[in-house]
């Protein structure tokens, strides 16, 4: 009898947290890693400054960022499973916003500042591809300023070919997997994200 493969649930916060680290090596950054591993969340000012930028939004109080996300579906989650030779990935993610008319995905973002390759280089939106198949366009809506806001800006992806989405996806994976076992996180991860519910 074949022996059933484990399940792990993954999403794109905790890829963040690892390529935030591999961006800027700090023992704050690697500290955030195993946080994420060991589902310790520790919130902080600009995870609270972002939840209520986002609430604000949908309540309307933010010019045009509200009547473009106002009308539609808020906060769905999608899912998906991901086979690999040895292990079954179990990926999701929520979209703050889809208009599922246009096949369009929109994420709220609040920032002191805009450096656009953290949002085009972003595992976000490809892992929103692949768990949404019919969006077309994602949208990074993003808020600009330290105390208060200052400007707003959009960062567009169109959605890459099938055969690039599926390669970019598994690579993020394979990659992030790896440097878990490199940093002997592995073992903690397959512990705390082992998939309880069933396939």
């Amino acid at each position: 009898m074949q022996k059933k493969k484990p399940i792990y649930n993954l999403s794109a916060s905790i890829i963040n947290t690892y390529l935030f680290y591999l961006k800027i090596p700090t023992e704050d950054s690697f500290q955030s890693v195993i946080n994420s591993v060991n589902k310790v969340f520790i919130p902080n000012k600009y995870f609270d400054r972002g939840n209520i930028y986002e609430k604000e939004v949908f309540e309307g109080k933010h010019g045009k960022v509200s009547q473009v996300v106002q009308p539609l579906a808020k906060q769905v989650w999608g899912n998906t499973y991901i086979e690999f030779p040895e292990y079954t990935i179990f990926l999701s993610g929520k979209a703050d916003a889809i208009d599922i008319v246009n096949n369009r995905i929109f994420d709220l973002k609040r920032t002191n500042k805009l450096y656009e390759d953290s949002y085009t280089e972003n595992v976000q939106h490809y892992f929103y591809f692949y768990l949404f198949p019919k969006i077309k366009d994602f949208y990074y809506l993003i808020a600009e300023g330290k105390e208060k806001i200052e400007e707003h800006h959009i960062v567009h992806i169109e959605r890459p070919s099938q055969e690039e989405l599926e390669e970019k996806v598994k690579s993020y994976i394979d990659d992030f997997f790896l440097f878990l076992k490199q940093s002997n996180l592995w073992e903690s991860f397959t512990i705390n994200h082992k998939h309880k519910g069933g396939k």
